[in-house]
């Protein structure tokens, strides 16, 4: 309640304003607390001013259209895990979305996270925090020492044991509805990809090695099963990622293609020869922005439709900012899904560097 004006919100870019002089509207959203029936909270609310019931319930309709309020089946803390989520639609709503719906849709998904290192542990979390209805997590590793100060879900009891299995535990504490299944398989080939991606609806890339193979493998799979996916991946200084819908973008070859006469070939060549171990280089509040991010940036994909694929995005941690770094285009040339007409010079240089003929199923 401010200046005779109760506002409903949380910051000044998303508030709901009523002229309220004698406060009757700020006292009324006071008793919606979750725990008082319609008509408990009418019953309370009556004595101390004259609007009918059939007022009253207009009067929630409205505010439940621009998402200031919900209807519970009964009181908040007798509602399942299911039904809290339900009961929120904030997000949703607040952006003309479906709810209900959409709390349904990410139920009945079955989400890949390849990768469950500095991104794929926290991306994970966050998609059952979500409401994923089902996780297959894939790493071969193990919680080492040295991955707990950028790592940020594992801690000193899970080192030594697989990261699959202590990011299974760490998850189920939180979100019990959420079935979690795990894999320590190393994706070597398409076939091992295959095996892993085969009957889920999204596969999030985050696996860094070998650098660019392991990407080409997972997206030659997704490709092979129409599966959409999302790559993401970090520096010492921002965060990238991109989304490939197989029947409608172009894949990560055809971005690798399109950067292939830009440098790409000759920095490639460069890192084949160096004799160097790569670390990471991302400190853990990169980590968790750089995860938070690349959900968000999947979120406005599937349910808000503000994303795109076909687009490399850039954030930049430093300035927190997002830019469009690279566009990209399916490429007739692209060994993946064009095959139209031959490569460049370029491009056939790069395939060579980065080969996944050797790799298993039906590559290129």
């Amino acid at each position: 309640m401010q200046n005779n004006e109760t506002r409903i919100g949380t910051d000044d870019n998303d508030i709901y304003s009523i002229m309220d002089s004698s406060k009757k509207w700020y006292r009324l959203l006071k008793l919606l607390d979750g725990e008082h029936s319609v008509r408990q909270v009418y019953d309370l609310y009556h004595p101390q001013q004259c609007l009918s019931f059939d007022s009253y319930r207009k009067v929630l309709a409205k505010l439940e259209k621009i998402g200031a309020v919900t209807f519970l089946s009964k009181p908040f803390h007798e509602l399942d895990e299911y039904e809290k989520r339900k009961s929120d639609f904030t997000l949703y709503y607040g952006k003309g979305v479906d709810g209900e719906k959409t709390v349904r849709w990410l139920q009945g998904l079955t989400v890949a996270v390849l990768g469950s290192g500095v991104g794929g542990c926290l991306i994970a979390l966050e998609l059952a925090e979500l409401g994923v209805g089902s996780l297959k997590i894939v790493d071969p590793d193990i919680v080492d020492l040295q991955n707990l100060d950028h790592q940020l879900v594992y801690t000193q009891e899970d080192v030594g044991h697989p990261k699959v299995l202590a990011l299974q535990k760490h998850i189920n504490s939180r979100c019990k509805k959420c079935q979690v299944q795990t894999s320590v398989a190393r994706i070597h080939n398409v076939a091992d990809a295959l095996a892993e991606v085969n009957e889920t609806d999204w596969v999030f890339c985050c696996m860094d090695e070998p650098p660019y193979v392991a990407q080409r493998i997972v997206n030659r799979a997704c490709y092979i099963k129409s599966i959409p996916s999302l790559y993401a991946f970090s520096s010492r200084d921002s965060a990238k990622a991109f989304i490939v819908d197989p029947d409608i973008t172009g894949c990560a070859d055809c971005l690798l293609s399109s950067e292939a006469a830009n440098g790409l070939t000759q920095l490639v060549a460069a890192l084949k020869k160096a004799d160097f171990s790569p670390i990471t280089p991302t400190n853990a509040v990169s980590a968790a922005i750089e995860a938070s991010w690349i959900v968000q940036k999947w979120l406005q994909k599937c349910i808000f439709n503000t994303a795109s694929g076909g687009i490399l995005y850039r954030f930049d941690f430093d300035a927190m900012q997002e830019d469009k770094f690279v566009h990209f285009q399916r490429d007739s040339a692209c060994p993946t899904c064009g095959r139209q007409s031959p490569p460049n010079n370029s491009q056939r240089d790069l395939w060579k560097l980065i080969s996944i003929e050797s790799q298993g199923t039906n590559v290129s």
